[in-house]
C-alpha cells in the first residue's frame, strides 16, 4: 500500500480536483442567482456530486484494475440491462425521452443515466476483451462479436434517444479497437465507408421525405441536424445556441466576472456551462479551462503509452477518448459548430451520473499508472 501511494499520480488528481471545483463556483454563479431554489439545489448536488466522485474515484485506483476486468461480462451485462431498462422506468423529459432511472421519491431522490455509465462499462469490457482474446481479434467471426457488441449499446442509446452518448460510447470503442491491434485492413475497409455514408446521410436530411434517417434517429434530432444545416437563425430552436454564441462573444479576453454573466443561456449550468465560463472568465478563462483538460487528455495517453499489460493501455486510452471527445462536443455545441446536442463538459457541467462516470475513468487510469515503477518527473 505504502508503495502504491507513492506511485499515486497527484498531478492528475489534482487537475480533475480542481476542474471539478471549478464547477461547482461555476454552476453556482449559473444557477442562484436566476433559478432560485432550484439554482440552491444544483449548486448543492453539484457538491455532493464531487465528493462522492472522489471517494469513486480514489477506490477506482486503488482496486487493482485487474481484479475489475475479471467482472468484464457482468459489467456488459449490467450495462445492457440498464438501457433496456430505461425504456420501461425512465423519467421522461420534455422532449418525451427517456434517458433517467429514478430512485427514490421527491428531493431525496436520485436519478442515474444508463447512457453515461454504459461508456465506462464499455472500456472496460472491450480492455478485458481485447487483452484474452488478442490473437483472435483479427478473425473473423470474433471481430463480428466485437463489432456486434460494441454497436448493441450504441443502438440502445440512440432508440432512447441520446444521440451525444452514442457517438462518445461508439468513439471510445473505435478508439480502443484501433490501438487494440485491429488489422489495418479493416480499419483502411471502415474509414472507406464514412464517405459515402455521409454523403447519403445528407442528402437523406435535405429530402422531403426521409428514406433511412428517420428510422434511426427521432423527429426533433432531424430538425436540429437540419437547423444546423441551414443555419437558420430566426427559428426558434436556434435561440439556445444563439444565445450561447452571444455570451461567449461578450466575454471578450478577460470576462466580465464570476457572477456578472448577464446574458440568459437554457441549461447553462450543464450543457452549455462552457458558455458561463467564456461570458465571466473570457478568452483567457477558456483557454485555461481547456488546458488543463488537455493535461488531463495527456496525462491519460501517457499512461496508456508505459502501461505493463494491453488491458490497462486500452482503460487510459478508453478514458482519455472519453474525456476528449465529449470536450470536444460540449465545445463545439457552446459555439455552435455542432448541431446541439446534449453533451456535459467533463467534470465541470452539472450531473452526478457524468461526473461519477469521469472521475472512475480517471481513477482507473490513475491505478494502471500505478502498476509500474516512475520517476519523480512524471508526477
Amino acid at each position: 500500500m505504502r508503495r502504491q501511494y507513492r506511485s499515486f499520480d497527484f498531478l492528475l488528481a489534482a487537475l480533475v480536483c480542481g476542474l471539478g471545483i471549478f464547477g461547482i463556483v461555476v454552476i453556482g454563479s449559473a444557477t442562484l442567482g436566476t433559478l432560485g431554489g432550484d439554482g440552491v439545489d444544483f449548486y448543492e448536488r453539484q457538491k455532493l456530486w464531487f465528493a462522492s466522485g472522489l471517494v469513486l474515484m480514489v477506490a477506482a485506483a486503488f482496486i487493482d484494475y485487474h481484479f475489475i476486468s475479471k467482472f468484464y461480462i457482468a459489467f456488459y451485462v449490467l450495462n445492457i440491462a440498464l438501457l433496456i431498462l430505461v425504456f420501461f422506468l425512465g423519467d421522461q423529459d420534455l422532449t418525451g425521452t427517456a434517458r433517467w432511472i429514478r430512485f427514490g421519491q421527491g428531493s431525496g431522490g436520485v436519478s442515474i443515466q444508463p447512457s453515461e455509465f454504459s461508456k465506462i462499462f464499455m472500456i472496460i469490457f472491450l480492455a478485458t476483451l481485447f487483452e484474452r482474446k488478442q490473437e483472435f481479434v483479427n478473425r473473423l467471426p470474433m471481430l463480428l462479436f466485437i463489432l456486434i457488441s460494441a454497436a448493441l449499446p450504441v443502438v440502445l442509446i440512440m432508440m432512447q434517444p441520446s444521440l451525444s452518448a452514442a457517438i462518445v460510447v461508439f468513439a471510445v470503442s473505435i478508439a480502443i479497437m484501433y490501438v487494440g491491434m485491429v488489422s489495418y485492413k479493416y480499419i483502411i475497409t471502415a474509414f472507406g465507408l464514412i464517405g459515402p455514408i455521409a454523403l447519403f446521410t445528407y442528402i437523406d436530411l435535405t429530402l422531403p421525405k426521409h428514406i433511412l434517417i428517420d428510422k434511426i434517429i427521432s423527429g426533433y434530432q432531424i430538425k436540429r441536424l437540419l437547423l444546423w444545416i441551414n443555419n437558420d437563425q430566426s427559428d426558434p430552436k436556434f435561440y439556445q445556441t444563439l444565445q450561447s454564441i452571444k455570451a461567449i462573444a461578450s466575454g471578450q479576453l478577460q470576462g466580465k466576472g464570476l457572477g456578472d454573466g448577464m446574458i440568459v443561456v437554457p441549461s447553462a449550468h450543464n450543457d452549455f456551462i462552457f458558455a458561463v465560463i467564456s461570458e465571466e472568465f473570457g478568452f483567457i478563462g477558456c483557454m485555461v479551462v481547456l488546458g488543463v483538460l488537455f493535461l488531463v487528455i495527456l496525462k491519460c495517453l501517457l499512461i496508456a503509452q508505459k502501461a505493463v499489460d494491453i488491458s490497462g493501455r486500452l482503460i487510459a486510452v478508453g478514458a482519455a477518448t472519453m474525456i476528449c471527445f465529449q470536450t470536444f462536443v460540449n465545445v463545439g455545441v457552446a459555439t455552435g459548430l455542432l448541431p446541439n446536442t446534449g453533451a456535459s463538459l467533463p467534470f465541470i457541467s452539472s450531473g452526478g451520473s457524468s461526473m461519477w462516470v469521469c472521475m472512475v475513468a480517471v481513477g482507473l487510469c490513475i491505478n494502471v499508472g500505478m502498476s509500474r515503477n516512475k520517476s519523480f518527473f512524471e508526477g
